[in-house]
């Protein structure tokens, strides 16, 4: 018996992915921010979400979007895997993408449970699998939406955005790598224009927020994709198998 009324177009999908984000970024950033945990400006994503109480939100967000972006990269998987039946390069590219995405999401979970200043080289693993993988995942499905004859104005932002990611990762980590080295302050999460290495630290910060930004933008341009598929909730009979009851015949007891 299948639950027609249950059936949705995934579209919302993507938009939820790039929602719970931009609240994982935002609400402990504000919370930061008004404790004086960090100065207000652009301090590094993780620099907001440090400290209790806004890194219980921090954490809490980011386990959402971690779920719900694996739940995204499926839905594509399988999307590619529909379109590219026959296609064995696409397929394979396809496969390829799949556990890229889902070792982007673990890294994602590894940055929402393992706080910089708790455990800071779990916590620098997750950030190099969730941008890193992430932007190789961006890449593939690039090449995969060109593979599969979509060379409109999709793949080129697409493109954009991917090559983006790439760039800003890079950047992100080489100038975060020179800051933390010449920061002069007692606090790591605070940074004067007095200390050393301020202006290595805006370079980095900003680039981390604009590749947050650019994988947020990147999920939505799944959203014309997603809207061409549904998902359905199928409920099937099931019996209690009761040994010596026949349940094609007999009749089941009233009580057990």
């Amino acid at each position: 018996m299948c639950l027609s009324w249950l059936a949705a177009e995934l579209s919302w999908l993507p938009i939820l992915v790039g929602l719970l984000l931009l609240c994982s970024i935002l609400i402990p950033y504000c919370i930061a921010v008004k404790l004086g945990h960090v100065i207000a400006g652009l301090p590094f994503i993780s620099d907001t979400g440090t400290m209790p109480p806004e890194s219980c939100v921090f954490g809490q967000l980011l386990n959402m979007t971690a779920a719900a972006a694996l739940a995204c990269i499926f839905i594509r998987f399988k999307q590619v895997g529909i379109a590219a039946e026959g296609n064995n390069s696409v397929s394979l590219l396809n496969r390829v993408g799949f556990v890229l995405g889902i070792i982007a999401c673990f890294g994602m979970s590894l940055v929402a449970n393992f706080q910089e200043l708790n455990v800071a080289s779990v916590h620098m693993i997750g950030a190099m699998l969730c941008f890193g993988v992430g932007s190789v995942y961006t890449i593939l499905h690039t090449w995969i939406t060109f593979k599969l004859r979509n060379r409109g104005s999709i793949t080129c932002l697409r493109l954009f955005l991917s090559v983006s990611c790439s760039f800003l990762f890079i950047i992100t980590m080489v100038y975060t790598t020179k800051a933390l080295k010449m920061h002069s302050g007692l606090n790591p999460l605070i940074w004067h224009d007095t200390d050393d290495g301020f202006v290595l630290h805006q370079v980095a910060t900003s680039s981390e927020w604009l590749l947050a930004i650019s994988f947020l933008v990147y999920f939505w341009t799944f959203i014309p994709d997603f809207r061409w598929m549904t998902v359905a909730v199928e409920v099937q009979h099931s019996y209690l198998r009761i040994p010596g009851v026949n349940m094609a015949t007999d009749e089941l007891p009233s009580t057990i």
